[in-house]
């Protein structure tokens, strides 16, 4: 940010490439660490969050007040959306810690998730394919 607000387009553009490398290296630890999170379904999705993120500092910085709220309100939808991939991705990995038999899960000591509030789970699908 400071890169931007200062108008160094140099500075800018190499931590812009540092923070889209960062990004590539989150998707493959990502799908390193499951198999259900393709690292090119990974990093896409990153990608958009990156973009997001970027429209909305950039409306931001230029004090178009309308076009950071509709950046935000866009990030928000998008952040949800990776949010039920990597759910996802966990689920499939691990069914049987999420009621995969239709029980709620339980803790070690017993006790069911959540007390007596607790419910059959919620089954997300998100644009992330699942393998």
């Amino acid at each position: 940010m400071a890169a931007a607000i200062k108008g160094d387009k140099r500075a800018f553009t190499r931590h812009d490439r540092r923070w889209d490398a960062n990004a590539d290296d989150i998707a493959a630890f990502l799908a390193g660490a499951n198999p259900n999170w393709p690292e090119d379904d990974v990093r896409d999705l990153l990608a958009q969050h990156l973009s997001l993120t970027k429209g909305e500092a950039v409306a931001r910085l230029q004090q178009d007040w309308a076009a950071d709220v509709a950046a935000f309100d866009d990030i928000f939808t998008e952040i949800l959306t990776m949010a039920d991939a990597l759910t996802d991705g966990i689920v499939a990995q691990f069914p049987e810690s999420f009621g995969a038999d239709d029980r709620t899960p339980q803790r070690p000591d017993g006790n069911e998730h959540g007390g007596a509030r607790a419910q059959r789970r919620t089954r997300f699908h998100s644009s992330l394919t699942l393998k």
